[in-house]
């Protein structure tokens, strides 16, 4: 989390050497980083993005509404665009994130509060996904664990402008994979 990338159960193990290639031997680890994850998920006019989607959908983990939101995403970041696709990509992709958040917290029974306050190991990773990530602290107003240009409440309302970038659109495809498949992983049925 400190260079502003994590590793999602999607991953392939070659992207996964990259990142650990660059953490052990990168002397600007956070630009080649940036650089490994984009041209990764860029390739080929965004294939993998589309093909990491597509698979969510074949494990039957979305509902049709949420799956056709992103999927319009995606043929949006597949377009040769003349504008800056970002402003329009990242804040549609943080709402589904959030309700998805919301909706499986309430599937597995659990609060935001109590899940914040759990002190399970089980549910650490999702916590560091969840509050550092797309929160920057665990309540309003606490101090920033890991600075990070991905705070969904400045970028939502407006307030940071510098959060909309090609980077922060691939950061919100690995956050929804890091969601369905924990949410896979954990209730092993559908997300409906």
């Amino acid at each position: 989390m400190e260079y502003q990338w994590f590793i999602t159960p999607s991953m392939t193990w070659s992207l996964i050497r990259g990142f650990k290639n660059i953490i052990d031997n990168s002397g600007n680890i956070r630009k080649d980083l940036n650089n490994l994850y984009y041209a990764y998920y860029s390739a080929n006019n965004f294939d993998n993005i589309e093909d990491m989607v597509i698979n969510w959908n074949s494990n039957n983990v979305l509902r049709p509404t949420r799956f056709k939101i992103i999927k319009n995403c995606v043929k949006l970041l597949k377009q040769d665009n003349e504008i800056s696709i970002a402003y329009l990509i990242v804040p549609t992709l943080l709402a589904q994130i959030d309700g998805i958040e919301q909706e499986f917290l309430k599937k597995i029974g659990i609060s935001r509060k109590e899940f914040i306050d759990n002190q399970d190991s089980d549910y650490e990773s999702a916590k560091l996904i969840f509050l550092d990530v797309l929160y920057e602290s665990v309540y309003p107003g606490g101090s920033i664990t890991h600075p990070i240009n991905f705070n969904r409440h400045k970028i939502i309302h407006g307030e940071f402008l510098n959060g909309y970038t090609k980077y922060n659109i691939i950061r919100c495809f690995l956050v929804l994979d890091f969601l369905i498949n924990s949410y896979i992983e954990s209730i092993g049925g559908d997300y409906k």
